[in-house]
C-alpha cells in the first residue's frame, strides 16, 4: 500500500477534525476563552450571555475545542449524539444554528479519558459578536455527560466577511422521522428560496447529517446505507452516501462494544462527518435549493429517523488575491486524533488551503525541528478559493539526533504564494509537539498469533516511500509464525490489515485473540507489542540506525 494511503482516513474527513492540546499552536497573536464543568443533564444544558469578541475585531480563525472531564459508562451502548448550537433570534422566534456535531464513545473503565474533539468554526465567527446563548443538546436525557469547552482563535484577516448565515433545515435532536407512511421524509423537506443579494460572491451550504437505527443494533449496509440529494434551482448538484464505513480507522480504540460497525454517517467516538457545497454564483439572484433523501419501501426498517440541519452561508468578496493558510500538521504530532499515524520517520504530512481570490498554483513552504533545521519544498498544485489538500513534504534526515539530543517540536511555514509574498501573515506557519519513531537494532523478528480468523490478516513492511518489501498472509487459524529480517539501516512501517475491521481480538466475536510483536532477534527483548483489538489497521514507523 503506498504512503498516500496512510492518510487516506483523514482525508476522508479533514476538514472537521482539528488540533488538540499544544498540537498546531498558533503562533500570530491568538486569543482564547474556557468554560469549564459543564454538565447536560436531562439532554440540555445552555450558557447565556456568552459573549467571545467585541464588535469588528478581525478574526482570522476560530476553533471550538471539546474535552471531556469524565466518560459516563453504560452497560449498553446507547446512540447519543450532541450538538452544539447558537441561539438567536430572528424577526420573533429565536432559532438554533448547529456548529458542532459529536458521538459518545462505548466507553468503560479502560476506555483512554483523554478525548478531545476540535472543530474548526471560523465560518461562525461572526455570530460570537455580541452576546449569545449557547446551547448543548443530548439525545440521552437519562445521562449527565460533564465537559469543558475551549474556544481558540487567531486575530488577523479572515477569507472574505460572512454576509450572514441562514437556516435552511432543522430537526429537533430526535431527528426526523424516516420510515413514517403518514408522513413521508421528503415532504417535511421542503425546498427553501434564498434571494443573494449582489454583494454576495461566495455561498457555502454546509449540512448536518446523521441517522438513527434500532437502539442496540448493528446498522446493514444493504438497509441503512442511503443517499440523499442536493438541488439548485430544480437541477440535481450533489449525490453523497450518509454513511461511515471507516469507523475501524477510529483515532479512540479500542473501545468497550462494537465500535467498528459502519454507520449512518457516524462513529462512537468521533465528530460527524460534516457535508460542505460550495455553490456557484451566477446571474441568478434568487436559488431554489431542494434536500430529498433515498426512501424505503421496508415496513419497519432498522433505521428511524434522520437527525439534520444545514445552514447557507453567503461570503462578500474576498479580502485577499494571493494568500494560502496552514490548516493543520498531520504527521509528525502528538495530537491524540492523528495517533494512529504518528509518530513518523518518513514524510511530514500538512493541510494548506487557498485563502485568496487567484487559483493557488504554488506554495514554497519551509520545514523542520526544533526551528533549527530548514528543508525547503514548492508544492505545486490548482485550488480555488476555500479548496485544501494534504500535502507529502520530502522526508527529513531523522537520523542525525540521537537518544540524548531528540527534538521536541515541528514547524511549517509558507514563504512565498504563486512566487510572490503572501498577503496575510497570521495563517503562514504551525508547529507540532513531537516524538520521533523508535529506533531497533537491524536484526528484529516478526511474531504473529493468528486468531481464529486468520484469513483476514495480511502483514505488510514498507519503506519510507511507501514501497513494499515484505508482505505475509494466507495464515492458518491459532498458529503462530516468526519471520527473522535483517534490515539496512533506513525508515521502515510494519502494518497489519483486517478484512473485516475486526482486529484480532473483538470482544463481541468468538474468533480468539491474536498478538503481533516486534521482538530483537539477538537479545529477545520484545519491542513493540501491538493493541489487538485495532479495527480495520494498526501500523508503527520505526527507525534502524546501523
Amino acid at each position: 500500500m503506498g504512503k498516500k494511503a496512510l492518510f487516506f482516513f483523514i482525508a476522508l474527513y479533514f476538514s472537521f477534525h482539528h488540533q488538540a492540546k499544544a498540537q498546531n499552536e498558533f503562533v500570530s497573536p491568538r486569543g482564547d476563552t474556557t468554560l469549564a464543568s459543564i454538565a447536560i443533564r436531562s439532554g440540555k444544558a445552555q450558557i447565556k450571555n456568552f459573549f467571545l469578541f467585541p464588535s469588528h475585531q478581525e478574526i482570522e480563525s476560530l476553533y471550538l475545542e471539546v474535552r471531556f472531564s469524565a466518560l459516563p459508562q453504560n452497560k449498553y451502548f446507547v446512540q447519543n449524539p450532541i450538538r452544539i448550537e447558537v441561539l438567536r433570534q430572528n424577526k420573533e422566534k429565536t432559532e438554533a444554528i448547529e456548529i458542532a456535531r459529536f458521538f459518545m464513545p462505548w466507553a468503560n473503565e479502560k476506555t483512554d479519558k483523554d478525548l478531545v474533539f476540535s472543530f474548526d468554526i471560523s465560518a461562525y465567527s461572526s455570530l460570537f459578536d455580541q452576546a449569545v446563548v449557547l446551547q448543548l443538546e443530548s439525545s440521552n436525557r437519562s445521562l449527565t455527560t460533564n465537559f469543558s469547552l475551549k474556544f481558540k482563535w487567531k486575530k488577523g484577516t479572515a477569507p472574505a466577511k460572512v454576509h450572514s448565515i441562514l437556516n435552511l433545515w432543522h430537526s429537533d435532536i430526535n431527528g426526523i422521522a424516516y420510515a413514517d407512511k403518514s408522513k413521508p421524509i421528503n415532504q417535511q423537506l421542503k425546498a427553501k428560496i434564498v434571494k443573494i443579494p449582489k454583494n454576495i460572491k461566495y455561498a457555502l451550504l454546509r449540512i448536518y447529517l446523521s441517522g438513527y437505527g434500532s437502539e442496540n443494533k448493528v446498522p446493514s449496509e444493504e438497509e441503512c446505507s442511503k443517499f440523499y440529494f442536493l438541488s439548485i434551482n430544480k437541477q440535481t448538484i450533489a449525490k453523497r452516501p450518509v454513511w461511515r464505513d471507516d469507523c475501524g480507522l477510529n483515532a479512540l480504540f479500542p473501545q468497550a462494544g462494537p465500535w467498528t460497525s459502519a454507520r449512518t454517517n457516524w462513529c462512537p467516538g468521533q465528530t460527524l462527518r460534516v457535508y460542505d457545497h460550495f455553490i456557484a454564483l451566477g446571474t441568478d439572484t434568487t436559488l431554489n435549493i431542494g434536500l430529498q433523501l433515498q426512501e424505503t419501501s421496508k415496513e419497519n426498517p432498522i433505521l428511524k429517523s434522520f437527525l439534520l440541519s444545514a445552514n447557507l452561508i453567503l461570503f462578500e468578496e474576498a479580502h485577499l488575491k494571493n494568500d494560502a493558510a496552514l490548516v493543520e500538521i498531520l504527521a509528525p504530532t502528538n495530537s491524540p486524533l492523528h495517533n494512529r499515524y504518528n509518530p513518523i520517520c518518513s514524510s511530514p504530512v500538512i493541510r494548506v488551503k487557498n485563502t485568496g481570490s487567484d487559483t493557488l498554483k504554488t506554495v514554497l513552504l519551509k520545514y523542520g525541528l526544533d526551528q533549527k533545521q530548514e528543508t525547503k519544498y514548492r508544492w505545486r498544485g490548482e485550488l480555488a478559493f476555500m479548496e485544501e489538500e494534504i500535502v507529502y513534504l520530502p522526508p527529513l534526515n531523522w537520523y542525525f539526533y540521537s537518544q540524548r539530543n531528540k527534538p521536541s517540536s515541528f514547524f511549517v511555514s509558507i514563504a512565498e504564494v504563486n512566487q510572490k509574498p503572501d498577503q496575510e501573515n497570521a495563517n503562514n506557519q504551525l508547529f507540532s509537539e513531537i516524538n520521533l519513531a523508535p529506533v531497533y537494532p537491524n536484526r528484529i523478528s516478526i511474531q504473529f498469533t493468528t486468531n481464529l480468523a486468520a484469513a483476514d490478516n495480511i502483514i505488510e513492511l514498507v519503506d519510507d516511500m511507501g514501497i513494499p518489501l515484505f508482505e505475509a498472509a494466507n495464515f492458518a487459524n491459532d498458529s503462530t509464525y516468526t519471520y527473522n529480517l535483517d534490515l539496512l539501516p533506513g525508515c521502515y512501517e510494519l502494518i497489519i490489515y483486517d478484512k473485516q475491521g475486526d482486529g484480532i481480538y473483538f470482544p463481541a466475536k468468538k474468533t480468539g485473540k491474536g498478538s503481533l510483536k516486534i521482538i530483537a532477534t539477538k537479545s529477545k527483548e520484545e519491542l513493540s507489542i501491538f493493541e489487538p483489538n485495532f479495527g480495520a489497521e494498526i501500523r508503527q514507523q520505526f527507525m534502524i540506525l546501523k
